[in-house]
């Protein structure tokens, strides 16, 4: 079953308009709940975006693909999402247990619980896009963040234009990133 649920994300960027229910949002908020994080710290603060002002400025705190800031490059499709939810992390919950290596498993935990909440949304019927180009100081301004809240991604949700199918993208065949004991002893997956 998990393999049908992860055939299935992909980056969606275009969506219907439809709202999504309330107790749908609440389902995969809850997934929170679930997700482990190194030393159950929870580093995360979510911030869940509706309104069509906040969704444009969002949109221009975006950078292209490439991580450059150009006007005509930003990702503006995201403003017509139904819901765009904010990952923050809280600096100061992520550090007091480990020090400034904390930020980095901050990070490595809100990326599990944005893999968690995409699975969510699969099992729901939605389709996600995981935006990773963003300009943090920008989005300090615009949503007021203390100097300890750091934005980290942004996950945009949606009902899907079309059902969600498999999606096929080129991945690396097993065996040129597999290895037994020490890297360079080459697994040997056929």
């Amino acid at each position: 079953m998990i393999d049908t649920f992860l055939e299935k994300i992909g980056n969606v960027r275009v969506y219907k308009k439809d709202e999504i229910p309330e107790d749908t949002i609440k389902e995969i908020l809850e997934v929170t709940r679930k997700t482990p994080s190194m030393a159950n710290v929870q580093p995360w603060e979510i911030i869940l975006i509706t309104d069509p002002e906040r969704k444009e400025k969002l949109a221009n705190c975006t950078l292209d693909p490439l991580l450059r800031e150009h006007g005509t490059s930003k990702q503006w499709w995201l403003k017509d999402a139904p819901l765009i939810i904010l990952f923050c992390i809280d600096l100061k919950r992520a550090k007091a247990r480990f020090g400034e290596i904390g930020e980095i498993f901050a990070i490595q935990d809100v990326a599990v619980l944005i893999h968690n909440m995409r699975l969510k949304a699969v099992e729901k019927g939605l389709a996600s896009c995981w935006v990773r180009e963003i300009d943090i100081q920008k989005i300090r301004e615009v949503f007021n963040l203390p100097w300890y809240i750091k934005p980290i991604n942004v996950l945009t949700v949606g009902y899907p234009l079309d059902d969600l199918k498999k999606q096929s993208k080129p991945s690396l065949e097993l065996d040129e990133f597999t290895y037994l004991n020490t890297w360079g002893s080459h697994y040997g997956i056929l």
